[in-house]
């Protein structure tokens, strides 16, 4: 379980504002993931008690450390799986690293937009700090 509700809302707050910073500098990294966030998109980390949602609010991504009532997408899985994820992997769908519920048309469509920036010709991993302050 993750540790009180003030840490945890200051916790969400940074990876929203990293996330946002990142995506100022990745305009189309930011609109191949606007584009599928048409609904809340949950991720649940399993081991942590912890869930994110993504959802878009105007046009930046807010993150909420509370679960939507009516996700359009939950990916669940351990922080490890997600970090795959997030680097490339391929496999963390069909190895079952990630489990999908919902609409698996968009977690395609969120893998692709991941996919096309970690591979596209612009995208170059930067540390977390460059974007938070």
């Amino acid at each position: 379980m993750f540790p009180g509700p003030t840490l945890l809302s200051a916790a969400t707050a940074i990876v929203e504002r990293a996330l946002n910073r990142a995506l100022a500098l990745d305009p189309a990294g930011k609109q191949a993931l606007m584009s599928s966030l048409t609904g809340p998109v949950q991720f649940s980390l399993d081991g942590l008690g912890l869930t994110l949602t993504l959802q878009q609010a105007g046009d930046r991504v807010q993150v909420a450390s509370q679960p939507s009532e009516s996700p359009a997408l939950v990916l669940s899985g351990r922080p490890m799986a997600f970090a795959a994820l997030a680097t490339g992997d391929d496999n963390v769908f069909s190895e079952g690293r990630i489990h999908v519920t919902g609409d698996t048309a968009l977690a395609h469509q969120f893998q692709r937009a991941i996919d096309e920036r970690l591979h596209g010709p612009r995208f170059a991993l930067q540390p977390l700090t460059q974007f938070v302050q």
